[in-house]
């Protein structure tokens, strides 16, 4: 959930640097390695949490394999 929100985000912030660029002169526009920078930090956040959900997927799946996925009441 923390990556779709996170790229959501980055896709809202690069909407809105566009927005912004076209409302002021050449002069006060934002530069492109201030996307970058934004774009790089973001992605090593997505990144992680992508990694994060995939270790997770891995131990359900070994998990479900040896049949410890779920609670018995035996």
């Amino acid at each position: 959930m923390f990556s779709i929100g996170m790229l959501g985000a980055l896709k809202a912030l690069l909407g809105a640097f566009k927005a912004a660029n076209a409302q002021v002169g050449a002069d006060d526009q934002l530069k492109p390695e201030h996307q970058n920078l934004l774009i790089r930090i973001g992605y090593d956040q997505v990144g992680l949490e992508l990694t994060n959900i995939h270790s997770t997927i891995i131990k359900l799946s070994d998990r479900a394999k040896a049949n410890k996925l779920f609670i018995s009441l035996d």
